[in-house]
Order: structure tokens, then C-alpha cells, then sequence
């Protein structure tokens, strides 16, 4: 499982909603989204995050559209849309806690807006959202691994 957050622009006076970031018409587009400030074309991000981070390989970019980086601590996945111009960067995490430099340092250098389920706030403790989930899955993995009679299931 891993643990995926959104990077996005907002023009000046429009307000975050998760809720419409997500959804999309049956054709892929997105009323909500397509009003968001475009991040750059598919290349344009790709050599960004290149610049940001030098040890990621775009090697494939051209077929797949995404970018990884790979640590001894952590995964990232970088998945840029099938769109002439990027409005929402997606990065899918696994590993552990470490992974929320990679988050920082986006947010840091691009000045883009980052949200898992809610819109990251930079200026309290930003890796809590990731330290939930991490936890969360530990405890999940923990209770999948529970020697229990068939009839046990639920517990």
C-alpha cells in the first residue's frame, strides 16, 4: 500500500476543495480541476523534478509518464497525466517517514499546494498525515498476520 499525495496551484482567491480535486467526468475530465493553475507542460515538470531531485530516473517518462526515486528508506513515484498542461502532480510513497523530505522539498522549491486526504499544512507538523498512515498500516499488517481460527475472520 502506499501513501499518495496530490501537488497542485490554485489562482489567487479560489479555494482548496478535496473533495471536487478528485472527482472526474466520466470522460476524464474534471470541471474543478481544469479551473486550477496549470503546473507545466508533461516535460516542463519532468525536468523540474529532475533538477529537485538529481537521483530520480525519468528514464522511461516518454511511455509510462511517471518517474521514480528510490532510497534504502523509501519509494516515490511520480505519475504526470495525460495532459498537454499538468494542473495535478500525483506521487505515490512507501517506505517510511524519511519519505516526507521528498513532500517538503517539492513544496519548498515549487511553492505547489500538497494534500493527501486534506491539504497539507507546512507550517505545523506536515509529516503527522504520514506517520497516521504509516501507523495505520503497521497495525493492519500486524492483525492480517494473526493466527485465528476460520470462523475468527472479523477479529
Amino acid at each position: 500500500m502506499s501513501y499518495d499525495v496530490m501537488f497542485f496551484k490554485l489562482p489567487s482567491g479560489m479555494m482548496a476543495d478535496l473533495d471536487l480535486l478528485g472527482e472526474e467526468e466520466e470522460d476524464g475530465t474534471s470541471a474543478y480541476r481544469d479551473q486550477l493553475d496549470p503546473l507545466g507542460a508533461p516535460e516542463e515538470i519532468a525536468a523540474r523534478l529532475q533538477s529537485i531531485f538529481p537521483e530520480a530516473d525519468f528514464s522511461d517518462f516518454e511511455a509510462s509518464r511517471e518517474g521514480y526515486l528510490f532510497t534504502d528508506d523509501y519509494a516515490v513515484t511520480f505519475f504526470l497525466p495525460e495532459a498537454a498542461d499538468i494542473r495535478v502532480l500525483y506521487l505515490s510513497i512507501s517506505g517510511s517517514e524519511e519519505a516526507f523530505a521528498v513532500i517538503r522539498m517539492l513544496h519548498d522549491r515549487t511553492g505547489w499546494r500538497a494534500a493527501d486526504e486534506e491539504e497539507i499544512d507546512f507550517g505545523a507538523d506536515p509529516s503527522e498525515r504520514l506517520r497516521y498512515w504509516t501507523s495505520t498500516l503497521r497495525m493492519l499488517r500486524e492483525h492480517s498476520r494473526a493466527k485465528k481460527k476460520w470462523w475468527q475472520f472479523w477479529k
